[in-house]
């Protein structure tokens, strides 16, 4: 609106007054009644022009007021606003962006605005304004102004045409923001997502950003390369696509947990790699925050945890491996620390209230474990305070701490004996376990009695035979000389009865000193041996076939051997053995010629001899029989003998050290084996 002029009221009043002129011939007609009610009608009308001249200045003050707080508003806005005629001179600018140009706003009217504008710049702030008036419409840009610190002033122009007038032809209306910050941020964003990229390329893990939906946005490169998939495929939620479908439920869960509470987001997942292979990943995302508290995005990583995993289940396997062969163990196990903290224990232990972290003597509860130093340490101290101070009885980590070797002790408790066990892991670290004894040393105990008893019972029984046998070989000399001597001199001359009664006698006098001497020989080998030497085995055979060598020749008997060993034995007795398997494989042979091989075999700590032959065989059957005292298989008429021969033997090869036994078939020959070991 514009105001009037003092000058013009003058000239106001003078067209009022001819008007008035004008009408005066018209009023001289009027009747009295007439010009009184125009009389009354002009000076209503005269308050009522009184009065809109009192609106009119109360408006006019109005107006003046609001005029002047919209200037302040206009001057003191947070963003600059211009004025630019069509050739980019300022018309107008408000304080704000003065101050924003560094100049007096008196001093930019009139001045191109291109004088502050940085020169790289210049042709994007003409083309702006061409955009503007061309398109009638609003139009934006950024741009650099010049600056006398050497700090940069980035502005964001946002610019409309003036509405058309002959005074505001080709005038452009702008707003002008200080964006600096915002560059700055976004340049140190873009450093920041450069170090970030340089971070993922070189540890080689997945580096991924989301909007604040977790919808990707931007290129993932490191996470293409992996997958296989394109950009287009990762867009939105199209990521999720390479995660294991197992995963996806508890994935989508932890998201919105992490979305809702604006939280770090943490899951492990499995990825197919671009092979079709899947690798198990930590995912980590971290939000970023706007200044109103908001999220404005998500940046996270994925690291393969494959090989981890993979230690993770073995290692999980493997404890419960661990914790199975622990329960296995039929006595009470544990780990134990140093200072007799519970690690670990089985099944049992943990009956018997072993608690896992508590201190053993603690844990376990029972007086009987402890010593009675310890019960009296207890009354009188906070045990808490020292707990290494008490130990039960089983413990022996004072024992191994010096070494790496295990330690162990008997130890009485609950009146049960207990064999107790330490042994070092690592990094002071035991096994404990305590095995009850209590009934094994009883039968120990028991053994040793009986072995003790056995032992003098076998040296009496042999003192018995030998005396037995030694002391009956006068007399029987006797009963044999005269029972010979009878048949000598009465044979043919009594009745046919007395010659078969004497035959009888003649034979059992002959068995009973063939008996006596094989017993005497067969408790000789413990109490008369001879003390053990080097001997040639060879040699033992040949002087074992001289003895025999009137049945050798009898039976047309064939005996071979090969190159024996020399061990160390009894050289005695090694002829003793040979002479009786060779005797032994001669006798039932029958009538066929007897045909022996004598071979011997090293097998790893002992020497295997082999005596085999081609006679009739024995049933496996009657294997055990044979090597038992007077055990005889085969009636004493068709098969002379005493049944020691082989008892002899057996008693031979053990107290030698050795085993003796028989592989046989009836009718298919025998192989006697026996075995000399080699000490040293």
């Amino acid at each position: 609106m514009k105001k009037d002029k003092p000058s013009d009221l003058p000239t106001l009043r003078k067209k009022a007054e001819k008007k008035l002129r004008d009408k005066q011939d018209s009023l001289q007609d009027l009747s009295v009644e007439d010009t009184l009610a125009l009389i009354h009608e002009l000076q209503v009308h005269q308050i009522e022009l009184e009065m809109q001249n009192e609106e009119l200045r109360n408006t006019q003050i109005e107006l003046e007021r609001s005029r002047k707080k919209y200037s302040d508003l206009y001057d003191f806005a947070p963003v600059g606003y211009f004025i630019f005629d069509k050739d980019g001179l300022i018309l107008d600018v408000n304080l704000t962006g003065a101050a924003l140009l560094g100049k007096e706003r008196s001093l930019l009217i009139k001045k191109p605005f291109s004088l502050f504008i940085d020169k790289d710049d210049l042709d994007v702030f003409h083309k702006h304004r061409r955009e503007v008036l061309e398109s009638g419409r609003l139009c934006t840009c950024e741009i650099m102004l010049k600056s006398k610190t050497g700090s940069p002033i980035y502005i964001r122009l946002s610019s409309i045409p003036a509405q058309e007038s002959e005074d505001t032809s080709g005038h452009i209306r702008t707003s002008v923001n200080d964006i600096t910050e915002q560059k700055q941020a976004e340049k140190a964003q873009r450093a920041s997502s450069e170090r970030y990229r340089s971070y993922i390329d070189v540890t080689g893990h997945l580096g991924w950003t989301t909007n604040a939906e977790g919808e990707v946005v931007e290129d993932l490169p490191s996470w293409r390369k992996y997958t296989g998939q394109t950009h287009e495929e990762i867009k939105g939620w199209g990521w999720s696509k390479a995660l294991h479908p197992e995963d996806l439920e508890h994935t989508t869960q932890i998201w919105r947990k992490a979305l809702k509470e604006k939280s770090i987001y943490e899951v492990e997942y499995r990825i197919r790699r671009h092979d079709g292979i899947y690798r198990y990943f930590m995912a980590r995302g971290i939000p970023v925050f706007k200044k109103d508290g908001t999220i404005r995005e998500w940046v996270g990583t994925c690291i393969d945890i494959t090989e981890r995993k993979q230690a993770e289940t073995a290692l999980f396997e493997s404890m419960k491996l661990n914790e199975l062969l622990l329960d296995s163990i039929p006595y009470p196990t544990m780990l134990v620390q140093r200072d007799r903290t519970i690690l670990a224990a089985n099944k049992i232990a943990r009956e018997a209230e072993a608690a896992v972290g508590e201190y053993c003597w603690k844990s376990f509860g029972r007086s009987e474990y402890i010593s009675e130093e310890a019960r009296l340490y207890l009354k009188g101290h906070n045990v808490e305070s020292c707990p290494s101070c008490v130990k039960c009885s089983f413990c022996l980590a004072d024992e191994t701490a010096w070494s790496d070797k295990p330690a162990h002790s008997e130890v009485k408790a609950f009146g049960r004996l207990w064999d107790t066990w330490w042994v070092p892991v690592k990094d002071d670290i035991y096994l404990h376990y305590a095995i009850d004894i209590t009934e094994r040393k009883q039968m120990e105990a028991e053994r040793e009695r009986l072995i003790e008893e056995l032992e003098r019972s076998n040296n009496d029984l042999e003192m018995f035979a030998y005396i037995t046998s030694h002391d009956l070989q006068e007399p029987l000399r006797m009963v044999s000389s005269y029972v010979k001597l009878l048949s000598d001199r009465y044979k043919g001359k009594l009745d046919k009865d007395a010659d078969e009664f004497i035959n009888y006698a003649v034979n059992g006098a002959n068995y009973m000193k063939a008996l006596l001497n094989d017993l005497l020989a067969y408790s000789r080998v413990g109490t008369h041996g001879e003390p053990f030497e080097l001997t040639d085995l060879n040699v033992s055979v040949k002087t074992a076939t001289d003895n025999l060598k009137k049945r050798i020749e009898q039976n047309n008997a064939e005996i071979k051997h090969g190159n024996l060993p020399a061990v160390h034995a009894d050289k005695v007795q090694m002829v003793q053995v040979f002479q009786n398997l060779i005797d032994n494989a001669i006798k039932f042979c029958g009538s066929e010629p007897p045909h022996i091989q004598i071979s011997s075999e090293w097998k790893k700590t002992e020497w295997v001899i082999s005596i085999k032959d081609n006679c009739m065989g024995i049933d496996p059957k009657h294997f055990e029989k044979i090597f038992v005292l007077f055990k005889r298989l085969h009636p004493g008429a068709k098969y002379p003998g005493t049944g020691i021969g082989l008892a002899v033997c057996k008693k031979i090869v053990e107290r030698h050290g050795g085993r003796i036994w028989i592989e046989s078939e009836p009718e298919k020959g025998s192989t006697f084996y026996f075995t000399i070991p080699v000490k040293g």
